[in-house]
């Protein structure tokens, strides 16, 4: 039976991780995995939260300064166990709507090299979702009204939840040289030219906060020219996470 590593980098995301987790806890899998967390100096422990889910499950968990969200990729290369297979690369905010995603993203790579991604939606969700598991489905549902304001994520290549074979992550996350740094940004553009993407039918949900893009504190360091907050540091502009979330039904970004 495949192994599978589900893979996801933490920063203070309390108020998102009870849903994501119970959302993985309710899959319907024939797959073994295992969850692999790197936690980047949160202000609270998760692991009294990730074990009340998962105390039947290994659970690799690693807390360190990783320098920055845009470094976060190549250090959690390292961490993937050895016996992995595949891995499912995610945000700590994503919920898996479709209890049975996991099998389609697995399935789909054991015919097809690629990265399964699911439909992504972006709206806000009630963070107390899980304590009513009976519902969890129909209240995300109720909570899809939202979606119309913020809309959903348009660029398959940004990895918010994406299923891909070990060597395949392990290949992303190589910099092209050491003056680069592996962020979405980078990873997107590698899979672009690297790997294609498959959309597997099944729907995921990035549960809206505030902090939709981060600034990066790497700029400076990084060479890499495509990336757009370099553009937009130099052209002294005001970076998205300075001017909120974009609302798709009033055309501009709001607090």
């Amino acid at each position: 039976m495949s192994k599978v590593t589900i893979a996801m980098a933490l920063q203070n995301k309390e108020g998102a991780l009870a849903n994501v987790l119970h959302s993985i806890k309710c899959q319907d899998t024939q797959y073994d995995y295992d969850l692999c967390f790197l936690d980047d100096m949160s202000n609270e422990d998760p692991r009294p939260l990730i074990n009340s889910f998962f105390d039947n499950k290994k659970i690799f968990y690693h807390r360190k300064p990783s320098g920055g969200f845009e470094k976060l990729q190549g250090i959690m290369a390292s961490l993937i166990p050895d016996d992995t297979e595949y891995v499912i690369y995610q945000s700590s905010d994503v919920i898996w709507f479709d209890t049975k995603m996991m099998s389609k993203m697995i399935n789909c790579l054991q015919t097809d090299r690629c990265v399964a991604v699911p439909q992504l939606f972006n709206y806000e969700v009630e963070s107390d979702l899980w304590k009513d598991p009976a519902n969890f489905q129909l209240r995300l549902l109720n909570n899809s009204n939202n979606k119309d304001l913020y809309g959903d994520k348009k660029d398959p290549y940004y990895v918010y939840i994406g299923a891909m074979s070990k060597s395949d992550f392990n290949d992303l996350s190589e910099p092209f040289n050491k003056n680069y740094f592996i962020c979405d940004v980078i990873l997107r553009d590698k899979i672009k030219e690297g790997i294609n993407y498959r959309d597997i039918d099944s729907i995921a949900i990035h549960q809206r906060h505030p902090n939709v893009v981060h600034k990066c504190g790497s700029i400076k360091d990084c060479s890499y020219h495509k990336c757009e907050q370099k553009k937009w540091a130099r052209e002294n502009v005001q970076f998205p996470i300075e001017m909120g979330t974009y609302n798709y039904a009033k055309e501009r970004y709001i607090k």
